[in-house]
């Protein structure tokens, strides 16, 4: 029941999405350069990453997620196979008390759904520290909030959610994007 709300109200914000700016982001990021020429700007950087490390099909739809979801590693790694619906999306089950929420793969679509879909859930496979120690080999983390440990994993999660800060979208807008039940918890992310 709770599956088909989610994909019913899916429809209607989609409908919606283009008309009005109080619809949150779905499915497509919204990180784009100043120059609407070029590129986005998140998808420059998925592409820059994954041609310049050899990482495999399922590293690169991982780090597609986390980049432009903002998804934590373990809900990306809990993905299970009902949780791929036939309208070509995903249901994101929310931890730490976050939302579910759907979510759309663009670049390793066809991993999700096909070729990777009889290895889900990833977890059993993969663990966060593989994760954490193949973007720490690949120089990807930072510090914020003056925390004293690097954000690695997560860093994906504070990096997108500072740029659609930076570009004006609302906070509330972030909040559900990010799949957060509090705006209080969005504090931490966007204060410096």
């Amino acid at each position: 029941m709770k599956e088909t709300n989610i994909i019913s109200k899916l429809a209607e914000t989609e409908k919606l999405r283009i008309k009005s700016d109080s619809i949150p982001p779905a499915q497509t990021c919204i990180l784009y350069s100043h120059d609407s020429d070029q590129v986005p700007i998140l998808d420059a950087m998925f592409i820059d990453i994954v041609k310049g490390y050899a990482l495999t099909m399922t590293d690169s739809a991982v780090l597609e997620l986390l980049m432009f979801y903002g998804l934590r590693i373990s809900e990306v790694l809990r993905i299970k196979k009902n949780d791929i619906k036939s309208t070509g999306h995903i249901i994101i089950k929310g931890l730490k008390g976050s939302n579910d929420r759907l979510i759309q793969p663009k670049y390793y679509y066809e991993f999700w759904f096909k070729s990777g879909y009889g290895c889900l859930p990833l977890g059993d496979i993969y663990s966060r520290f593989y994760y954490y120690r193949l973007f720490k080999r690949m120089g990807i983390g930072q510090k914020f909030n003056m925390n004293s440990n690097t954000s690695v994993t997560h860093y994906f999660r504070h990096n997108l959610i500072l740029e659609l800060k930076r570009q004006g979208v609302p906070e509330h807008m972030l909040s559900t994007y990010i799949g957060h039940v509090s705006k209080k918890t969005l504090k931490y992310y966007v204060n410096k």
